[in-house]
């Protein structure tokens, strides 16, 4: 692990503000019997789930550029063919 502040990255402070803030809602919205348009819609569930997808597709976009700067790099961009390169765009 690198020395320094271990959220200095975008996607650390997403992940940490997802769990802070919309798990304590939900957490609020369950304990207190607040009804279920509160833990779903105020900072609740939907915002949570919502928050997850853009963070796997975050993750998912992260991963393809990786893929293309190593075939890049290893000069085997030449010897893929058109559907792997379809794939890593």
């Amino acid at each position: 692990m690198a020395e320094g502040n271990p959220f200095d990255e975008a996607i650390e402070r997403k992940w940490s503000n997802t769990w802070l803030i919309y798990g304590n809602h939900i957490r609020f919205a369950s304990a207190m019997g607040c009804g279920g348009d509160y833990g779903v819609f105020a900072n609740g569930r939907y915002y949570l789930s919502e928050t997850i997808m853009e963070m796997f597709d975050w993750l998912r976009l992260r991963k393809r550029l990786n893929q293309k700067s190593k075939a890049i790099s290893e000069n085997k961009i030449e010897n893929l063919s058109i559907s792997a390169i379809r794939d890593i765009y």
